[in-house]
């Protein structure tokens, strides 16, 4: 496939200023007043007093953006910004981002077009974004782009080669280790010599390696560092951990030993935007037991408590948000763990774990990441990574406590080459490529079984070429919190901003614990990709291919998306998408393409449009599932019909089913959608085993990779349903309640909703079958639930905005006299709003005594001032669960669709303990979307 070729003039954004709206004079009194030093920039005609007055506010040198073409960058007061071209023409024939948010004035102070041609030196600002990082994503556009294909590096290696050996067996002239073998490569690179480290097979116990960068540096070198001769040079985080294991009294089958790390709980790096990582996911640590990855279990309780809550990225300029932190809240029985798992106490400095029963742990070989980075190679060109073997790094995904963040390899640069690499078993990350890669070429590497991410693609790559890769098994430990989608993916690659276009040829990509392959965001109008040859199988939890407001042309070629496990086969919120020649198979009664609305992350491909697809196989296994699955607004979907352009498909399915939605929702059949859309000339609905057999399939290799990664992950999720639900403490007064005096009351006859089926739960068809029926204890309380098999009715929902169907108040009897009730349930559609949801009060028999109880407030910690004891908080597994002096959080794992869930028990303190209480009241207020359900009520008798 040819790309375009695209040379970038980088703008900054910043919130719109009065001076830059007065026009020229104002703008540099504003900005000279500033006191900047002043300095002259060459070459730059009549401008000399601008580039005077802004040289001290500059943001970036004078930079050399493409032949002909250079430009100065600057930021003013962090309010206005800035970009100068040499001269006029020197612009011409590109274009302006587009958007309705974005403002251009020229120098003279009048308006430019969005999206119109360039041709002067501007002013460029927007209101209110975050400038510096906008300088990422806002780039200038050709308006007549010139093809050019996706190459990859060009590292030349027949160059005369300066070799330095290593060799952890030893031997004559090579060096023990891989940090002396890079010393000596960066002081013969600083000779102006070419280098190439050859790493013999064996096991290097070595982090922290880096090189300077050298991409500023015309006369550097080539640096190669390769695995030479039979066998895997492993460069590992892990040390040896074994010996000195007890097994724990009173539980049989755990096993502990002292824990001399302080990892300490990882940070909240999208805290900003309301969105919290689980605390399950905010671990480090990596633990191998005679090779077998093993899972971590939290067995310390922490909640997240934040005093400001979500702070926009604009409200952090003036330094008053103060920073969240983590509480603990208890400490789990290790009893808790199941076979594979682990858990780490570090507040009393213990680790334990469960092996197979019957397991002598002292006659086990036990190792433990104890090193979050183990290669850096940023600001590097011409520089190659082969056969080489990375693995079991300790690090955070949001960071760790002190504010670094690791990674087990990072990459970043221009003319890279990583080659037949392993990235595996990393506590989060594997390779993360760094800002503005270029001209790389990832090929025949695997990203298989990290914790959260195999690959992280950086931003703004730029001619990348991944060949012949597989990434599989990964994000357990994000699945381990109930998190498959916020940033994990096997691959990941944010900013597709590059006219020079990225490739993605021949990749595998595996039974991973989340997305297949995730591209996220082009933040320019024109954006090419190429995935072409790939097979995204049996990938759990989220999309095989999520393809996330790109701009595109997106071309994808002869590909297998098999979506046999995962939420959706193509998840497809994006301009410009050619599927030409695949085979797009869907299982059960999943969905081949989701078009899915996005928010207002940058102004452009917020929806689906303008799809061209032709000569695919389409297919599925039952009548129910669905071509497309609408999820965008019915003026979005509108357009997408519209702009759609299909022909040469082969629909194999089910007879009966109409997959297509029409645009008044409703399913219509192949002659429909042919009638809605005027397309899909020579398209014909043919039923499984009818019409042409030519289909992509498995190669024996491929077919060995899978059941690998199948086996693989399918232990990851067996291990994570065994571990048990968690609660907050016990409450006082049923650590000493006389045990026949606890009584879970029935809900039968009042119940009204269901937890599994189509209506289930809280809406949206959400299942809640982690609960299953019959008795189940939190926060020390017992609740009987009734059995839900069947879709059977056995919760309370209470009528809200979102659920308007049901009662707006319940009663459940109780009879006589009580010291507390406690209620188990759950909130769908929380929001920030701190206004209270409904009441839970206990009605006493003397008709003249005044009913008592609680207020039902929503929200969490961190939350508005005004709530400042939530009762309940979304019961969504990605949001972080909490306990307060009335309410103790329950957390479910996972289920079958890989969302764990919070529940609550509310304690209902009974103030006239003297008095029999005849009922308990259940009732939400009008007018609030948050959607109470009452799960159980257990009475605290006297």
């Amino acid at each position: 496939m040819h790309l375009s070729r695209f040379c970038s003039l980088g703008l900054l954004a910043a919130a719109a200023s009065p001076a830059a709206a007065a026009g020229l004079d104002d703008l540099l009194q504003d900005l000279a007043s500033a006191g900047a030093e002043v300095s002259t920039l060459p070459d730059l005609g009549g401008s000399e007093a601008l580039a005077e007055a802004l040289a001290g506010k500059r943001r970036r040198a004078v930079q050399k953006v493409a032949e002909g073409l250079n430009a100065a960058v600057y930021a003013g007061g962090g309010e206005t910004l800035v970009v100068l071209a040499v001269a006029p023409d020197a612009v011409a024939g590109y274009l302006l981002p587009g958007g309705e948010r974005l403002a251009f004035r020229s120098l003279g102070g009048e308006a430019l077009q969005p999206g119109g041609l360039l041709d002067r030196r501007v002013v460029f600002a927007t209101s209110p974004r975050d400038w510096d990082g906008l300088q990422y994503y806002t780039q200038l556009s050709p308006a007549n782009p010139e093809p050019v294909e996706v190459t990859g590096a060009a590292v030349d290696e027949s160059v005369a080669f300066s070799v330095v050996r290593v060799s952890a067996a030893g031997g004559a002239g090579a060096v023990a280790t891989l940090r002396e073998g890079l010393e000596a490569a960066a002081d013969r690179l600083a000779a102006g010599e070419h280098v190439r480290v050859e790493v013999s097979p064996g096991l290097y116990r070595e982090g922290g390696l880096s090189l300077p960068g050298n991409l500023g540096d015309d006369a550097a070198g080539t640096l190669v560092i390769e695995g030479v001769g039979p066998g895997e040079a492993v460069i590992t985080g892990a040390d040896v951990f074994s010996g000195g294991w007890t097994e724990v009294p009173d539980h049989p089958g755990v096993w502990s030993k002292p824990w001399p790390h302080r990892f300490g709980m990882g940070g909240q790096p999208w805290a900003r935007w309301g969105y919290l990582l689980p605390a399950e996911a905010c671990r480090a640590e990596v633990i191998t037991v005679d090779g077998e990855l093993y899972l971590p279990v939290m067995l310390e309780k922490f909640a997240w408590s934040d005093p400001d809550g979500a702070v926009p990225l604009d409200g952090f300029a003036d330094g008053t948000n103060q920073p969240g932190r983590w509480e603990p809240s208890g400490v789990r029985s290790p009893e808790d763990l199941p076979e594979g798992a682990y858990g780490v106490v570090e507040a009393e400095g213990t680790v334990y774990l469960r092996p197979p029963a019957g397991t002598d742990l002292n006659a086990a070989a036990v190792e433990s990441g104890v090193r979050p980075r183990l290669l850096s190679l940023l600001d590097r060109r011409d520089t190659v990574l082969r056969n080489l073997t990375f693995r079991h790094a300790a690090h955070h995904v949001g960071g760790a406590p002190d504010g670094s963040r690791d990674r087990a390899v990072e990459l970043g640069g221009r003319n890279l080459v990583v080659e037949n690499c392993r990235f595996e078993e990393n506590a989060a990350f594997g390779l993360a490529l760094g800002r503005a890669v270029a001209d790389t070429t990832i090929r025949g590497s695997a990203f298989n079984a990290n914790g959260w991410k195999g690959l992280g693609g950086g931003f703004l790559p730029e001619n990348v070429l991944f060949d012949g890769n597989e990434s599989s098994s990964n994000n357990w430990r994000g699945h381990m919190g109930g998190e498959h989608s916020w940033d994990a993916a096997a691959v990941k690659v944010f900013g597709v901003n590059s006219a020079r276009g990225i490739a993605i040829r021949g990749h595998r990509s595996f039974a991973n614990l989340t997305h297949g392959f995730w591209l996220d965001q082009s933040f320019v109008p024109y954006a090419p990709v190429e995935i072409s040859d790939g097979r995204f199988v049996d990938n759990r939890f989220g999309a095989e291919l999520y393809l996330e407001k790109l701009t595109g042309p997106v071309e994808i070629e002869r590909n297998l998306v098999d979506n046999a496990s995962g939420l959706y086969g193509v998840n497809g919120t994006s301009w410009n998408l050619h599927f030409r020649g695949n085979v797009l198979a869907a299982s059960g009664d999943r969905t081949v393409f989701f078009l899915h609305r996005r928010g207002n992350e940058s102004d452009y491909a917020n929806a689906s449009r303008d799809w061209i697809v032709a000569d695919n196989r389409i297919e599925a296994a039952t009548p129910d599932a669905s071509v497309y699955l609408q999820g965008s607004t019915p003026g979005q979907y509108a357009e997408f019909v519209a702009t759609y352009r299909g022909s040469g498909n082969l629909y194999v399915r089910p007879g009966g089913s109409r997959p297509f939605v029409g645009t008044d929702g409703r399913p219509i059949d192949l002659h429909g959608w042919r009638a809605l859309t005027g397309q899909e000339e020579g398209s014909a609905a043919v039923a499984p085993g009818e019409g042409p057999a030519a289909r992509i399939e498995l190669s024996a290799e491929d077919r060995r990779r899978l059941a690998a990664a199948n086996a693989r992950t399918d232990r990851f999720l067996a291990i994570a349903a065994a571990v048990e639900a968690s609660s907050g403490p016990p409450f006082e007064r049923i650590t000493r309640a006389v045990g026949n005096n606890v009584q879970p009351v029935s809900l039968a006859g009042r119940a009204n909703r269901a937890l599994l089926g189509g209506d289930a739960w809280i809406g949206g068809g959400m299942q809640l079958n982690q609960l299953g029926g019959g008795r189940s204890v939190f926060a020390g309380v017992p609740f009987d639930v009734a059995d839900p098999a069947g879709g059977a009715e056995v919760a309370i929902a209470l009528r809200s905005e979102k659920l308007p169907g049901v009662a707006r108040a319940v009663e459940v009897p109780i009879g006589g006299r009580v010291e507390a009730v406690y209620v188990l349930h759950g909130a769908g559609w929380v929001d920030d709003d701190p206004a209270p949801v409904g009441a839970y009060e206990l009605i006493y028999d003397d008709v003249d005594e005044d009913a008592a109880g609680l207020v039902i407030g929503s929200g969490g910690p961190g939350g508005p001032a005004a709530n400042t004891e939530p009762l309940v908080g979304d019961w969504y597994g990605s949001f972080q669960p909490f306990d307060g002096r009335k309410v103790r959080h329950a957390r479910l794992p996972a289920n079958e669709a890989g969302v764990a869930a919070n529940l609550y028990i509310v304690e209902i303190v009974n103030p006239r303990p003297d008095r029999a209480v005849r009922s308990l009241r259940l009732r939400s207020f009008e007018g609030r979307d948050p959607t109470l359900v009452v799960l159980g009520v257990t009475a605290l008798r006297r």
